[in-house]
């Protein structure tokens, strides 16, 4: 541990103390002395090491709170188009946390995370080194907040531009232990930014000459000459500035000059003088007016070639006046993004055409459904490119747009439409159709707006499927199977029998195994009971754990040979080992007038005194099976239950029990861990200390045994005692917290007999103590663990007997 200079103060302040007590005691005892020097030295030490408790726990506050901030991150990226990432302070910055919706560039959570892929694996080439420069920069200098723009790489080979906001998080010393990003597409706005340079372009090849000043600037004197219309197109008399060409530059420009535009205007022009001049120079900057606005200059110019071809040392240049071009290029900068953020917007096709129905726009969407570009598309027949046909009878739909021409009117199509792109492909849409209409209200063209309704029709099919089949199984459910008794309720179809089934211990399996594995009871169950039925009967789970079959023509025999052969197939087919039980009852209608809900009113009541047989016993089986499996599994808890059981009914007698009760504390003691089935075999058998979570997933075991015993009559007792054998004396036990008496007196019995040989023989070979340890133990929890008299007993009346 790192001493601070404050700790090293405290020692050197004990031992000077501990040195003037010397010079001072001299001549007493030793012991005196030697008590002091302790004195001070425990005083000094005990101080250090509450500082360091509370250093160890500041540091854990500023940890929860630092990965609380980074939950409530998660939530807000997880539904954002924010990308959230963290990563480590190693080479190549691996990636050990990434947000699902990382999945936007192809990656998936797991290629990151699994460190087979690195921050700089994804980064473009050209970016990397400058991104890692700029870290470097930032954090050396602790600026642990910085931002960043570069180019990544998509799991396609795409390039995308990604806007990345970073946290650095540092330890107490100040050492960098992780990254935290936020990731931002912004692809599209560096797109839109390439297509603004670009409109500007194209607008300065249109501008006049009209109104331009020139310009001269001389390389080797850094002077510069300005015509008239330099300054007058700026409001200022040229008269008062040196136009001789012996004028200063930053007289005549740069002090002239925007401020926010002062320092890339220079350095632009600076770096196109250094780089030798040989292609054009140009630029745009403010340069104030004398009425004190700012007009936007448009700034050419050339360096002069001698007849050689060799540069001059002069460039020359003109100023043009572009305010309005300014003015109206954000104007319709802002028209085309709105427009454009329109159309993007919307997630579905859209198509516009003339007058003649020849298309004039379309969107990607709309390029997508059609497999037509809007330069392949532009000026062909909205035929070429919609074909729509009828699904059912594959003959063309009038298209929608000539029918607005026509009418003037808004058309939906109804009816099926199915959208035949130009690679073929058939999509089921929606569309409509809009005229486009001028100031005087004649119609000058269409709109056509249009949607994929593949995944609607999929979800409606679904919806469909879900409203007759039970989710789980795949079987038909309750509601499928009452429309097919009406419809199967004919007399062609007698005799027709009603065939009802409910699976045993269903409950017992949920609360021993987990839901889970109840639910795959459940499904073995429906596909034995499928596998055996012919293609015409009618098979649906019409509850929780209950099955009914519809099977016409058939009479009792054949339903009853049928309940054989899949009694037969459950029997070949255990679940963890235990049979699976399903309690049948059937009736069989022979006559057109008998009710058909009476029939299965008849074969429900059958089936329910069936299952009042095999219920119990099935349950019965099942613990029965579940102590064969922990004891296969696990011999040692076979010695461990044995022995409990052995020492419960000792304690019992010492007690002066006998008879029902002795018994119950011998079944206390064989299934006291019952409850263990459920829990996982690794965690049971570690060797290692547990974890916090592991201890409190080990403690479950006690509910869990109650819950399996209390679903058997007979043992509703024992299952209470099962719940309480960890009960503590002084309240702090589990599950309840029971405390004292409250705690029934088997339980206390229990959680003695059960810790004595816990600790003697122990969790595993290398945590077992001795006999006298484990006595000991015992002694010293009496009366905040363990029933102080029931220890008397135990360690007075039951031990000496047992250790003979």
């Amino acid at each position: 541990m790192k001493i601070s200079k404050r700790k090293w103060a405290l020692i050197i302040f004990g031992i000077i103390g501990i040195v003037g007590l010397a010079e001072s005691f001299l001549k007493t005892s030793g012991t005196t002395f030697l008590l002091l020097v302790l004195l001070v030295a425990s005083l000094v030490l005990s101080f250090l090491f509450i500082e360091h408790l509370a250093n160890r726990e500041t540091l854990r506050r500023e940890r929860e709170k630092v990965e609380e901030e980074l939950k409530q991150a998660n939530l807000v990226v997880e539904n954002s188009p924010a990308i959230l990432i963290r990563w480590k302070n190693m080479p190549n910055y691996p990636i050990f946390m990434v947000s699902a919706n990382i999945n936007q560039f192809g990656y998936s959570q797991e290629e990151l995370v699994s460190g087979d892929l690195t921050h700089a694996d994804i980064v473009h080439p050209e970016d990397l080194e400058r991104m890692n420069h700029e870290i470097e920069s930032y954090t050396s200098n602790y600026i642990d907040r910085y931002h960043q723009q570069y180019r990544i790489i998509t799991k396609t080979g795409e390039v995308r531009w990604i806007d990345d906001l970073t946290r650095v998080i540092r330890d107490r010393d100040r050492k960098i232990l992780e990254y935290q990003g936020i990731l931002l597409d912004i692809t599209d706005r560096k797109k839109a930014e390439e297509a603004l340079r670009e409109s500007e372009a194209r607008l300065k090849s249109i501008i006049a000459v009209s109104n331009t000043g020139a310009w001269e600037y001389h390389h080797d004197t850094g002077h510069v000459w300005c015509s008239d219309e330099y300054f007058t197109m700026l409001g200022r008399d040229p008269d008062k500035y040196d136009t001789n060409g012996s004028a200063n530059i930053s007289e005549s420009w740069l002090a002239l000059l925007h401020p926010d535009d002062q320092e890339a205007a220079s350095a632009h022009f600076f770096e196109y003088l250094k780089g030798g001049s040989a292609g054009m120079y140009e630029n745009h900057f403010r340069m104030r007016h004398r009425n004190g606005t700012w007009v936007w200059i448009w700034s050419r110019g050339q360096t002069v070639k001698h007849t050689d071809g060799s540069l001059s040392h002069m460039t020359i240049g003109t100023h043009i006046n572009i305010t309005k071009i300014k003015e109206m290029e954000f104007s319709l900068y802002k028209e085309k993004e709105q427009f454009k953020t329109t159309l993007i917007s919307i997630g579905d096709g859209v198509i516009s055409t003339d007058i003649r129905g020849n298309v004039k726009v379309m969107n990607k969407v709309s390029e997508q459904l059609t497999g037509w570009t809007q330069e392949e598309a532009i000026d062909k027949p909205i035929e070429t490119i919609f074909s729509v046909l009828d699904e059912v009878t594959r003959e063309p739909f009038e298209n929608p747009v000539r029918e607005v021409l026509e009418t003037g009117k808004i058309v939906e199509l109804t009816n099926h439409p199915i959208l035949l792109s130009k690679e073929g492909i058939e999509r089921p849409i929606e569309d409509s159709a809009a005229p486009i209409k001028d100031e005087n209200g004649e119609t000058t063209g269409v709109v056509l707006v249009f949607r994929d309704f593949t995944e609607k029709k999929k979800s409606q099919k679904e919806i469909e499927y879900l409203s007759f089949h039970d989710h789980l199984t795949g079987l038909y459910n309750r509601r499928f199977f009452e429309t097919e008794m009406k419809r199967l309720d004919t007399e062609r179809n007698l005799p027709i029998t009603i065939l009802l089934g409910d699976v045993n211990g269903l409950k017992l399996i949920n609360d021993s195994f987990g839901h889970g594995v109840g639910d795959e009871l459940i499904v073995k169950a429906a596909n034995t009971l499928k596998e055996s039925i012919r293609g015409e009967d009618i098979l649906a789970r019409i509850g929780g754990d209950e099955y009914a079959l519809l099977l016409p023509k058939t009479d009792a025999a054949e339903t009853e040979e049928l309940v054989r052969r899949v009694k037969g197939k459950l029997k070949k087919k255990p679940l963890r080992e235990i049979e699976v039980s399903v309690s049948f009852g059937w009736e069989t209608k022979h006559h057109a007038t008998e009710s058909l809900t009476k029939v299965f009113k008849k074969a429900e009541d059958k089936m329910y005194k069936q299952k009042l047989f095999e219920g119990p016993s099935m349950r019965g089986n099942v613990i029965h099976n579940i102590i064969t499996t922990i004891n296969e599994k696990r011999p040692e808890e076979k010695n461990h239950s044995e022995k409990v059981a052995s020492l419960c009914v000792a304690m019992g007698k010492a007690l002066g029990m006998d008879g029902y009760d002795l018994e119950k504390l011998k079944m206390l003691g064989l299934f006291h861990d019952i409850g263990k089935i459920a829990i996982s075999d690794s965690l049971l058998s570690k060797r290692e200390a547990l974890t916090e979570m592991e201890y409190n997933e080990i403690c479950r075991h006690a509910e869990i045994g109650y819950r399996i015993l209390s679903t058997v009559n007979d043992m509703a007792e024992i299952a209470e005692y099962v719940l309480h054998h960890h009960e503590r004396w002084d309240g702090k036990g589990y599950p309840k917290g029971l405390k004292g008496e409250e705690i029934p007196l088997p339980s206390r019995i229990c959680f003695i007999a059960d810790a004595y040989d816990m600790i003697s023989n122990g969790r595993n070979q290398r945590s077992a103590k001795s006999p006298e340890d484990a006595t000991e133990e015992l002694k010293k929890n009496a009366g905040t663990q363990f029933d102080p008299e029931l220890v008397t007993v135990f360690l007075e009346q039951v031990l000496p007997k047992y250790r003979s």
